[in-house]
Order: structure tokens, then C-alpha cells, then sequence
């Protein structure tokens, strides 16, 4: 047998198991070395502090900046005037409402959703001019009072008792901005 010639399956097998056997001993090798041990913790690094800033002192007197346009004392008068306009017919949808209050579904009515565009566009109207640090403050703050007082009075999902209150105690507001503007 000496000259006959080798069978290529048995090259390959003989491949495979050297292979074989050199993985085993790789894998071996590697699972028995000493871990290493692992990094000691650093302490943590802390920001540096703010620098102080000075302090800068606030005047001694506040300082109203004068109304920007559309918050004006004509303006108040305006939106004071449509907000009664505007009380008149909620007053009347509130007095013919439930004494309980209606379920959700009362707002699709064609009534309720023209007030409730009213009271959109008087509160971003009144929104606009509120905490603006001009002299009209409390009287813009006051109109945007009724303006919630408002959508309090067309809410009817309320009790007939709560939307006349609301009702009320908007034409109260009115009066007070109108009354300290003169």
C-alpha cells in the first residue's frame, strides 16, 4: 500500500478533525487564563462651579410701559360693549336651558356653536392684552375674567343655576373694567 494513492476523503476528515482539535485547544487556553481584574472606579468628576454673576439691581420704581396698539383705553371700551351685546343672547340661552344641564351632544347645536365662536375670538381677543405691564392691565385682566364668565353662561352641559351665575358675574366684571376707566 505503500504506492497506492490516498482517498480525498480521507485527506479532508483528517483536515477536519486537526481543526477540530486546534479550536478545542484555543477555547481551552482562553477559558483558563487568569481574568484580568477589572478597572478600579474613578471618583467623579464634578462641574465647576458658575462663575457669580453681579447682581443688577431693579429700578426703584416699576415702570409701566404705555398700551401697545389694539390694548388701548377705546379698545377696552369697544370689547366691553360687544361682550354686553354678546351677554344678552347667552342670558337668553340660559334662562331656556335645562335645570340640570344637557348631555355632551348639546353642543352641536347651531346656537351653542355661534356662542362658542364668540367666546373663542373674545378670548384671544382679551388674551392678547392681558399681563402686557402697561397701565391697562387690570382692566384687560378683568375683561378676560368675564370672557371665562362668559363661556361659564353658554356651557350647556351645566345646570340652568350655574350658567345664570356665570352670566351674572360677567356683566359684574364688565362693569368693574368700565368703571375703573373712568
Amino acid at each position: 500500500m505503500a504506492g497506492s494513492p490516498r482517498n480525498p476523503r480521507a485527506i479532508i476528515g483528517f483536515g477536519v478533525m486537526a481543526a477540530a482539535i486546534v479550536a478545542a485547544v484555543v477555547i481551552v487556553v482562553v477559558t483558563w487564563r487568569t481574568p484580568e481584574a477589572p478597572p478600579r472606579p474613578l471618583a467623579p468628576a464634578f462641574p465647576k462651579p458658575p462663575e457669580a454673576h453681579p447682581v443688577i439691581p431693579s429700578p426703584e420704581e416699576p415702570v409701566a410701559h404705555p398700551p401697545q396698539a389694539f390694548c388701548e383705553a377705546r379698545d377696552i371700551a369697544m370689547t366691553s360693549i360687544s361682550l354686553r351685546n354678546m351677554h344678552k343672547a347667552a342670558l337668553a340661552v340660559a334662562k331656556a336651558a335645562d335645570k340640570k344641564g344637557a348631555p355632551a351632544s348639546c353642543h352641536q347645536s347651531s346656537a351653542d356653536q355661534g356662542l362658542s365662536q364668540a367666546f373663542d375670538n373674545f378670548s384671544k381677543r382679551t388674551g392678547v392684552c392681558v399681563a402686557r405691564d402697561s397701565e391697562l392691565d387690570s382692566q384687560w385682566a378683568q375683561l378676560d375674567s368675564s370672557v371665562l364668565a362668559f363661556g361659564r353662561c353658554i356651557d350647556c352641559t351645566h345646570p340652568r343655576d350655574d350658567r345664570l351665575t356665570g352670566c351674572q358675574r360677567m356683566i359684574e366684571l364688565i362693569d368693574a373694567a368700565e368703571k375703573s376707566m373712568r
